[in-house]
């Protein structure tokens, strides 16, 4: 049987490429040994797979020791770490399939490992790890240097991988890394678009929300009692959509609440919208869904927030959940950055594969994804995405939303399963 190693030095289970990647490999017959960070669980069908072994690094805590010693004191841990899986707990592999970033101490260890054990080098191009770096510390910094080093380096040396947008391959090409094909994101099955005409649709949308909202009290806006939600109701036993001036408009913006996301903007924008919106305008009822390190920041910042027309919600969500609380939302809204601006939010994807058309910060290959005036708009500040949200929140501009969604739903025809088998299978079989 073939084997492959897929290593991720990051919480494997908010690696839903990786993961994605893995199951893929399953399916295909292939006996696939994870070697990742422990910390959020993977999906179920990872979780339960007979092909899938998943060696999961405990995650040791160095918060109270000075920055530069925590990190030196991590790469070291991370790389015996890595080793002793590399060497001595999984099977040789014919391939190792690895994420980048982190660059250190991950490309080393597997390029090194790939070298004694006789097996295939392939790096798969996130990001840059460099570019992530440099935004907690100068540019200029000497530990940037290094890193930047380290990752092209041994990132020249892979024999193939993949990258996840065509800027991105391209900017490779330049630096001397030409073995490299484009695998754009897509969104697996279970992202699905809501068909409100189908009672059973209907009945698990209203479910969901009667749950959430018993389970946390943040959450009892979603529904009022296990009759009515804010999308549903039911009448004389008889379960119906609420029209669309009965129901609040549903915003979803998914973040890991970290550096490389102003969630600032969006909360600006949502309160220059609660000023400038009419009285006919419709509610947002926002979600905010992710947990990262910023949150508790923010979450502060929103409880001091005084809005009339606008209702946040940071609920955080079980895996199987997420799909559907996606589904039913109008509008999504991403904040993401891109610390290289090479690489594409999956957030996106995961949004288009529900048919949810999105507002997206502009940046530069971020047009690679979304289209404007067909799957979204792009956005450049507070102001102009208030402006947005006026404009897509307004009855009168349902048809651009209907519009937008077709766009999407012809995109999206092309889903995971069959743009892996088309750019990747060949690579590892």
């Amino acid at each position: 049987m073939v084997n492959v190693a897929v290593v991720v030095m990051g919480d494997f289970g908010r690696s839903p490429r990786m993961q994605y990647h893995a199951l893929s490999l399953a399916k295909h017959g292939i006996k696939v040994s994870v070697v990742a960070s422990q910390g959020s669980p993977p999906i179920r069908e990872l979780q339960n797979h007979p092909c899938v072994d998943l060696h999961l690094i405990k995650d040791l805590k160095f918060e109270a020791w000075p920055r530069l010693l925590r990190y030196g004191l991590k790469a070291i841990y991370q790389t015996l770490m890595l080793l002793w899986h590399l060497f001595l707990t999984i099977p040789s592999p014919s391939a190792v399939l690895v994420q980048n970033p982190p660059s250190v101490p991950t490309l080393p260890c597997v390029w090194f490992a790939c070298k004694v054990r006789r097996s295939k080098f392939v790096l798969d191009w996130h990001n840059y790890g460099y570019s992530i770096l440099a935004m907690n510390v100068r540019r200029e910094n000497s530990l940037v240097k290094i890193y930047h080093w380290i990752e092209f380096f041994f990132g020249r040396r892979a024999d193939c991988g993949f990258c996840v947008s065509e800027g991105m391959r391209k900017d490779l090409l330049e630096k001397g890394i030409n073995n490299i094909v484009v695998l754009h994101d897509k969104p697996p099955l279970r992202f699905q678009p809501r068909d409100w005409n189908e009672p059973d649709q209907l009945q698990e949308v209203h479910d969901l929300l009667v749950r959430l909202s018993e389970s946390d009290r943040d959450l009892q806006r979603l529904a009022t009692s296990p009759h009515e939600t804010v999308l549903t109701r039911m009448n004389e036993d008889k379960l119906e959509l609420k029209s669309r001036r009965e129901r609040p408009f549903l915003l979803l913006s998914s973040t890991s609440w970290t550096e490389d996301e102003d969630f600032g903007l969006l909360l600006a924008a949502l309160s220059k919208y609660d000023k400038a919106a009419s009285e006919d305008a419709p509610d947002i009822l926002c979600v905010v869904t992710g947990k990262g390190p910023q949150k508790e920041f923010y979450l502060e910042k929103i409880s001091g927030m005084k809005l009339k027309k606008v209702h946040i919600l940071t609920p955080w969500l079980e895996i199987q959940d997420y799909p559907m609380l996606v589904s039913i939302c109008d509008l999504g809204v991403c904040l993401h950055k891109s610390s290289s601006s090479l690489d594409l939010p999956m957030k996106i994807v995961d949004m288009f594969g529900c048919c949810v058309p999105v507002l997206a910060w502009n940046y530069k290959c971020i047009s690679e994804l979304v289209k404007v005036d067909q799957t979204g708009l792009l956005f450049e500040s507070s102001d102009q995405l208030c402006k947005h949200l006026i404009k897509m929140c307004d009855n009168r501009n349902i048809e651009i939303l209907n519009l937008w969604r077709r766009n999407i739903m012809a995109w999206q025809e092309t889903r995971w399963e069959r743009n892996w088998d088309s750019v990747a299978r060949g690579i590892f079989l």
